[in-house]
């Protein structure tokens, strides 16, 4: 699965996906607010994307899933992870790219 940057939408990793169709089923994550979602109320904190994320994947469990995430993306998709691996179904590897090694949201907030 793919995150996109801030401001960024799904069809920036279309040729990602085009590159990997033979060998994988690439899911890209448009965000709410973003093209073809633009009329949906964005969410209002990465905390909140993360949670609707990992629901929508939790019952898709028993397939091997890579998270990737660009800058925001890469945020995202650990917090994702973290969902995922509290409720047993950790993703098989997370890679992160154009962001220092994110931490978890708290009371600090999420960078």
């Amino acid at each position: 699965m793919c995150l996109p940057h801030a401001g960024g939408s799904a069809s920036y990793f279309f040729p990602v996906s085009r590159r990997l169709s033979s060998v994988a089923d690439v899911l890209v994550v448009q965000y709410p607010g973003r093209q073809d979602r633009r009329r949906e109320p964005c969410l209002g904190s990465v905390a909140d994307l993360a949670d609707a994320l990992a629901g929508e994947l939790l019952p898709l469990r028993g397939g091997p899933l890579v998270l990737f995430g660009h800058s925001l993306g890469a945020t995202v998709a650990f917090e994702v992870a973290r969902r995922l691996e509290a409720e047993g179904a950790p993703p098989l590897a997370l890679f992160a790219s154009g962001r220092r090694a994110p931490r978890p949201c708290g009371t600090s907030g999420c960078t």
